[in-house]
Formats: structure tokens, C-alpha cells, sequence
């Protein structure tokens, strides 16, 4: 009956720790992953970045590019259009003169010209001129040619707006998630800690479980021996190694959402990091040990103190009290 007892108490403590490293490891993975998340949408590439505000108006612009309207603007231009081509007719006539007035033959050829062409017969045309301008301006592929000749402009003009900025962090975690974009990277990484969320929430629960039914399965006074205590002690120590190399605290600074109306164009920003921090209680104790002030060193001493060196302490004394009889008092 013994050896049973001292079977199943050890299954039950096998089984606890083959899990643990599961839930540890899929708690650091997680870490990982709210680090490269946190990364990606850290405000310098969002808000702070010229680039991304670039890209943004640039789809604006294209955008209101489309959607002019040739044919009403072209309608106001015909008054400018004929200025422009009587003032052309009346230069033109001028260097043409200018040219001729140097030599015999030019006056002559002038002279031709003048019996030929009736300059004031050629400015009354210039309404219809205008009229055939404005009806190839109003073709639909001249309408195309000058909204992508526009949108050319446009993009030629924002590609040398560009700040150089360091994007290696970035692209690590796109090479990290196989990503080909931060949008893309931002879903795997929300899926891998979606996925993990469950096993991870059983596994943990499980331990628990067990734990507390090793602890009545040894209470149990006919079950209790000097193994069994063992295994108590040693769950208690896996425990404590767990719960020690979990994150412990997770810190963050965001904005959630930042929007606005530009033109009639929504612009906005979502989930703009400014500081994350996912730290376990070794991680937090060498941040305070490290800090210059003396009282955050003696607070990461406390931390370690209470989280750490009690618990060993109390689970060794307990030990030792109970397998140590000598030391105990006399009653």
C-alpha cells in the first residue's frame, strides 16, 4: 500500500513538473511577443515619423487628384486660353518683323507676308482656337494623362521628402514573424499570443490542480511519510522557480487612437506605443540594483528578500524541522 501511495504521489509530482516548463515557456513566448509588438507600433514609426505622415497625405493628394473635374475648370480657362494665344500671335508676329526688318530680302519677304496673312482676320479666330484647346483638354485621355501627369508630380516631390531612420528593429521582427509588412506582422504576433493563450491558461490551471491534490493526497494521515513530505517540499520549490520566471508586471504607455479630418480625408493613428516594459522579478531586481539611487537598490534587496529568500528560507526550515527531530523543541 506504501509503494502505491509513493507511485501515484510521484506521478502526480511528475506530472507537475513536465508542465511547468511548458507554461514558463510559453509565458516568455508571449513576453517576446508583446516586445516585438510594442516594436512595431512604437510611436516613432507612427505619429513621430515624417515617413508615415508622408504616406499618408501622399494618398490624399492622389486621391483629390481624382477627383477634379477637367471640364468645369476648363470652362474658366477659356479667357485665359485666348489672352495667352493673342498675346502668342502678337509675339510672334513681332519676331517674325524683327527678323525680317535686317535685309533687303526680308522686308520683301515681309512684305509677302503682310499681302498673305491678315494678322487681325488670324486674332479673330482665337475664340475658336480656344473652343478646339478646351474640347482636347475635355477628351477623357487628355482628362487621364493630366491627373496621372499631376499624381507623377506629386509622388516626385514627396519621394525626396524622406528623413532617413533606423528601421533594423523593425525589420528584425518582420524576419522574426515572416512578415512582409508591420500590419501583417501586428496580426501574426496577436494570433501566436491568441493561440498560446489556452494552452497556456489549461496548463497553468492544471498545475494548481495537481499541486493541491498532491497536498490532500499526502495530508492524508494514513498517506503521510517522510517521501511524501519530500515531494511536498520539492512542489513547493517548482512552484516557486515558476512563479519566479514568469513576467511578473507588464508596463505600458500608449495612445489608443488619434484621428482627425484632413480635406474630408480621415488621418489617423491607432495604438501608438510609448513605453513597454514586460519584466519578472530577476528582471525587475536588476533594474532597481542597477539605478544609482540607494533606495531603489534596498527596494530591489526587498524584492528579491520577500519573493525569493523567505520563500527558500521557510520551505528549508520547514524541512528541516520535520526531517531534523533534533532540532525540534521539547515538550
Amino acid at each position: 500500500m506504501k509503494i502505491l501511495v509513493n507511485l501515484i504521489s510521484v506521478l502526480i509530482f511528475g506530472a507537475i513538473v513536465a508542465l511547468a516548463p511548458g507554461v514558463a515557456n510559453d509565458a516568455l513566448a508571449d513576453q517576446r511577443a508583446k516586445a516585438d509588438l510594442a516594436e512595431v507600433n512604437h510611436i516613432m514609426y507612427g505619429i513621430f515619423s515624417v515617413n508615415a505622415w508622408k504616406s499618408k497625405l501622399s494618398q490624399i493628394l492622389v486621391s483629390e487628384i481624382r477627383k477634379i473635374n477637367i471640364k468645369k475648370t476648363s470652362v474658366k480657362l477659356k479667357s485665359t486660353i485666348e489672352n495667352q494665344l493673342s498675346a502668342l500671335i502678337d509675339k510672334l508676329d513681332q519676331q517674325i518683323r524683327s527678323t525680317n526688318a535686317g535685309s533687303f530680302g526680308g522686308r520683301v519677304k515681309q512684305i509677302l507676308i503682310d499681302l498673305a496673312v491678315d494678322i487681325g482676320k488670324v486674332k479673330e479666330g482665337v475664340p475658336t482656337y480656344a473652343d478646339a484647346v478646351i474640347a482636347e483638354i475635355n477628351k477623357p485621355e487628355t482628362d487621364k494623362l493630366v491627373k496621372d501627369m499631376a499624381t507623377a508630380q506629386v509622388k516626385a516631390y514627396l519621394s525626396k521628402t524622406f528623413i532617413a531612420q533606423n528601421m533594423d528593429p523593425v525589420n528584425a521582427v518582420l524576419g522574426r514573424t515572416g512578415a512582409d509588412s508591420v500590419a501583417e506582422a501586428d496580426k501574426i504576433l496577436h494570433d501566436q499570443i491568441e493561440a498560446r493563450h489556452a494552452g497556456k491558461t489549461t496548463r497553468s490551471y492544471t498545475i494548481i490542480g495537481l499541486a493541491f491534490l498532491l497536498f490532500i493526497w499526502i495530508g492524508i494521515p494514513r498517506n503521510r511519510s517522510s517521501f511524501g513530505m519530500g515531494l511536498l517540499f520539492a512542489t513547493l520549490l517548482v512552484l516557486l522557480a515558476l512563479g519566479v520566471r514568469l513576467p511578473m508586471i507588464d508596463l505600458e504607455a500608449k495612445i489608443a487612437d488619434m484621428s482627425f479630418s484632413l480635406i474630408g480625408h480621415p488621418i489617423g493613428f491607432e495604438n501608438q506605443i510609448l513605453y513597454f516594459q514586460s519584466k519578472s522579478v530577476f528582471d525587475v531586481f536588476k533594474v532597481m540594483i542597477t539605478n544609482p539611487d540607494l533606495k531603489m537598490k534596498a527596494v530591489g534587496v526587498l524584492l528579491v528578500l520577500f519573493s525569493i529568500v523567505l520563500p527558500v528560507l521557510k520551505i528549508g526550515s520547514s524541512l528541516l524541522f520535520y526531517y531534523a527531530k533534533s532540532v525540534r523543541p521539547n515538550r
